[in-house]
């Protein structure tokens, strides 16, 4: 056995990154790989990418191969909650000497408050609420496109596309905002509907920074669809006042064009992140079973 080290994985839907330390905290390398989620699947993709991310992190450290069996990792994949998810993943084989694996909440809302008791509100494309307290970590939110992400980016395209086909329909006003969208499709609302039957998350989220833009210029529709975003993030970070965290950090694209739009009441108990994502991961993997445990009792 060689020198204990720490990896840490903050693994999403489109790309993984991981940082590799000693045994007294300095980093020794970093690397990005592909999509590290395992919430579809066999995880098959997401075992691929861990091992590769650990691959390239040993290998710019200057150490062997071997060295990876010496590692303590701390993975934070998103779809980790999924039922057999982590089971699936495990299943697959990990070379590490020991693995916690946790979501990529989990590790965000660690970094974000340097390991202590704390809340994180994330809004971009999607959007979530974690809550580290009491030790144990627990998440509001979260339920996908299909079920939740009501006020992220990709939620504001949507409900922009929902105004702009009313508006077509001489049901209401559509302002600027629809005349933006209606453009993007030669003027057809057909067209658009054909697109946004297929569209993903991203697609629809393109348009957030357009109808921030629009709001801002005073379009009355655009800020219709902006203030059921702050309601949104309002009510995350009210649950996770309400769960026990002290302060809340808010992460993401949407909600730096959302926290200033806050109730007052709310921003005085927003905080600034201590530490990102991946220092978050390499506290679980210090953490090993206690970080278990709080994942467990979730």
């Amino acid at each position: 056995m060689g020198e204990t080290l720490y990896f840490g994985l903050d693994g999403g839907g489109t790309g993984s990154r991981a940082r590799l330390t000693d045994a007294q905290g300095r980093k020794l390398s970093e690397a990005e790989a592909g999509m590290g989620a395992i919430a579809t699947g066999d995880g098959s993709a997401s075992h691929a990418s861990i091992l590769e991310a650990a691959r390239l992190c040993v290998e710019r450290a200057g150490l062997p191969p071997e060295a990876v069996r010496d590692v303590r990792a701390g993975l934070g994949v998103s779809g980790a909650p999924m039922r057999g998810a982590r089971e699936r993943l495990r299943a697959r084989g990990l070379p590490f000497a020991r693995t916690v694996i946790g979501t990529d909440g989990h590790t965000a809302c660690l970094g974000a408050h340097g390991g202590e008791e704390g809340g994180l509100v994330i809004f971009g494309t999607g959007c979530v609420g974690g809550v580290f307290a009491r030790g144990r970590y627990r998440e509001a939110g979260g339920w996908g496109f299909a079920c939740d992400d009501f006020g992220s980016g990709a939620d504001m395209g949507r409900r922009a596309v929902h105004l702009t086909m009313r508006a077509a329909d001489g049901d209401v006003e559509g302002g600027r905002l629809a005349e933006a969208l209606l453009k993007d499709f030669g003027g057809d609302p057909r067209d658009m509907g054909f697109w946004a039957a297929t569209a993903t998350p991203g697609e629809f989220g393109r348009y957030a920074r357009l109808i921030f833009d629009l709001a801002e210029e005073g379009d009355a529709p655009a800020r219709s669809v902006v203030a059921r975003s702050v309601e949104e993030c309002a009510r995350l970070t009210r649950i996770a006042l309400d769960w026990g965290a002290p302060s809340v950090v808010l992460h993401g694209s949407i909600a730096r064009r959302l926290r200033p739009l806050l109730p007052e009441a709310l921003l005085a108990r927003i905080v600034e992140p201590k530490a990102d994502a991946l220092e978050g991961a390499l506290i679980m993997a210090r953490r090993g079973k206690a970080a278990v445990d709080a994942l467990e009792e979730w």
